[in-house]
């Protein structure tokens, strides 16, 4: 199985110390950290032409050619190759947190782009572009379920297999999953 990496993005409002923590953990071994604001200048170039799909969109849906929203879009684009040449490359690294990356670049779309990006004319593309980060960022959990689960289907398969309990978190707070836990454990014990 090829070395997983985590992509992580530090998000949250101007001040609220998302540069600093990036900085602390770019200082680690094995942590990298990128933003759609500090790449490589060659990397806009051919981010902008793979990006050209997007920006006849917004054109289309704005009816003119908003500047700033069509240079986020190459930004955008440029941070995505960025991170495929990075992960491939590897380069020892482990960790790569985004100091504004595409939640930061997607949200400014939101708040200080055009109005289309608002009101329904780019939903096609809102789908495929947080649908794409999404995947982006969850490379590295996809990498550890599929390995949770071959190890897992392997430990239960011979004669005295552990009993396996599932449980979602989806959001749950850890004091709650703990008591869950211990209810599933108590419930096994009374059942045998």
């Amino acid at each position: 199985m090829a070395r997983s990496r985590f992509v992580v993005e530090v998000a949250g409002p101007a001040g609220s110390g998302k540069t600093t923590v990036t900085q602390l953990l770019s200082a680690r071994p094995h942590v990298v950290s990128a933003s759609v604001w500090r790449l490589p200048k060659p990397l806009y170039a051919a981010s902008a032409v793979r990006a050209l799909p997007a920006i006849g969109a917004l054109v289309g849906a704005s009816r003119w050619i908003p500047w700033e929203e069509t240079e986020q879009l190459i930004r955008l684009e440029a941070l995505d190759v960025f991170l495929s040449g990075l992960l491939e490359r590897g380069n020892g690294h482990r960790v790569v947190v985004l100091d504004e990356g595409p939640v930061f670049a997607l949200a400014w779309f939101r708040v200080l782009g055009h109005a289309c990006f608002r009101d329904g004319r780019c939903d096609g593309w809102w789908r495929r572009v947080l649908a794409h980060w999404a995947a982006r960022l969850d490379e590295f959990a996809a990498d550890y379920r599929h390995a949770f689960e071959w190890v897992i289907a392997g430990m239960t398969s011979g004669e005295n297999a552990p009993k396996i309990i599932t449980l979602e978190s989806n959001g749950t707070p850890p004091a709650e999953l703990a008591d869950r836990v211990l209810a599933a454990c108590q419930e096994t014990v009374r059942a045998e």
